[in-house]
């Protein structure tokens, strides 16, 4: 996001070229900044200009998950933990061991209490369950500040869930930490010149980046502006 004299910059204003992969698995995002200046960007005499980036960044990733069968009785249950232990990651309640062709699955997923709360997704045999069988439940509050995310899956069985008469339910929590990064702010400063030319003088100082560009320009003023967030992704 880009913010003009703290407010964010129009989405029209923005031009977002495609993310750029290095070959050290860095992405570089650009966002190109093209507006015209107007006096009511201008506070006291001046404009700044700020770019933040946020970024989340998924660093643990848990399921459970159940197998059942159109003849079976009991489920079975596997586990998966990227780390930690089984009773890091989320709990599958409710359900049966042995469904049929039009049956209801209706069970329930809980996440491990964390801060931030996690992200849960349901995977009916390896592919993430429709929107339509979802529904979130009300997350559960710990003294702590802990949260506990819940939700609830529920779909009628066709055939096309059996794969060699049995069906895979899987539940999976992603805990992920949120960045906040802003730029440096690049300001401008309006003067009058001879012939009340408009004249904008950027503050090239206040900003180290090359990234950031300045410009010069007599009445009408557009701003054209470069921003490159470079930032690494993991799963």
């Amino acid at each position: 996001m880009i913010y003009i004299s703290e407010f964010q910059a129009r989405n029209e204003d923005i031009f977002r070229p495609k993310p750029k992969e290095s070959a050290d698995g860095l992405f570089t995002s650009e966002l190109i900044l093209n507006f015209r200046a107007k006096s009511h960007h201008f506070r006291t005499g001046r404009m700044k200009l700020v770019c933040e980036a946020i970024i989340s960044q998924a660093h643990a990733l848990r399921s459970e998950e159940i197998l059942v069968s159109n003849h079976s009785t009991s489920p079975k249950r596997t586990y998966y933990t990227g780390f930690g232990t089984q009773k890091d990651g989320p709990s599958i309640t409710g359900g049966r061991g042995k469904y049929g062709v039009g049956d209801i699955v209706d069970i329930n997923c809980t996440s491990a209490k964390s801060q931030p709360p996690a992200e849960l997704h349901w995977y009916i045999n390896d592919r993430e369950a429709k929107p339509e069988y979802l529904m979130s439940l009300e997350p559960i509050f710990y003294k702590d500040g802990m949260i506990s995310t819940r939700l609830r899956l529920r779909f009628m069985v066709k055939h096309r869930h059996f794969q060699t008469n049995e069906m895979r339910l899987r539940c999976t929590a992603t805990l992920s930490e949120v960045k906040k990064m802003s730029s440096e702010a690049l300001e401008a400063e309006i003067s009058e010149q001879q012939m009340s030319d408009l004249h904008v003088d950027f503050n090239t100082g206040a900003v180290p980046s090359k990234s950031l560009r300045r410009f010069e320009e007599y009445n009408p003023v557009w701003i054209f502006m470069l921003l490159s967030i470079v930032s690494r992704f993991v799963l």
